[in-house]
């Protein structure tokens, strides 16, 4: 068998097939994954709307803006009664995007709370899931009428995860956020 001859035109047809193959793996890889992700996405929101609201019988979903940003507003209802009001909430953390549901009852009280998604720092920042709903640093059951949740660093009555302030600094605005959402939609 005969050595092809390493030329500039030899290696630059090599490496544009090979990126060809795998930019076509990529795509198909891409087409086959899209839709299941897509499915799981929704699959965990709708998981969360259920863990933050009382027990409801009918959800109506809606979308607010508040200061230009949009958030998903999930009103829910038990036998015609409207009980609460989930807002899907995101903001920047330390790490990246911070996705959260949030829970209100009708008197303005925040029910509970799930992270969606988040990019935080493992061992940090990604344990506000676990260190919010503690009973030393919680924001369930607090009632924010006319309130901001702030870490006590802030002047706020939270503590902030230990080495983890701008983290909890986002988490705790992006609850701030959702009760702006929430009270959007209260009297509707």
């Amino acid at each position: 068998m005969k050595k092809v001859g390493s030329t500039f035109a030899g290696m630059s047809l090599s490496l544009t097939l090979i990126c060809l193959v795998f930019t076509g793996l990529m795509a198909t890889v891409y087409d086959i994954t899209l839709e299941p992700i897509a499915e799981a996405g929704k699959a965990k929101q709708q998981n969360a709307i259920k863990a933050v609201q009382n027990d409801f019988d009918e959800m109506v979903t809606d979308t607010v803006t508040v200061d230009g940003k949009a958030y998903p507003v999930f009103k829910t209802y038990k036998a015609g009664k409207w009980n609460g009001t989930a807002v899907e909430s995101t903001t920047n953390g330390y790490g990246g995007e911070i996705k959260v549901m949030v829970g209100f009852d009708n008197q303005d009280n925040v029910v509970d709370f799930q992270v969606l998604s988040h990019s935080e720092t493992p061992g940090l920042g990604a344990k506000m899931d676990q260190w919010f709903k503690d009973p030393k640093h919680t924001v369930n059951r607090r009632h924010l009428e006319n309130k901001t949740l702030k870490v006590s660093k802030d002047g706020g009555d939270i503590d902030a995860i230990t080495a983890a302030t701008i983290t909890s600094r986002a988490f705790l605005n992006s609850v701030n956020d959702a009760y702006k959402a929430y009270t959007r939609t209260k009297n509707n």
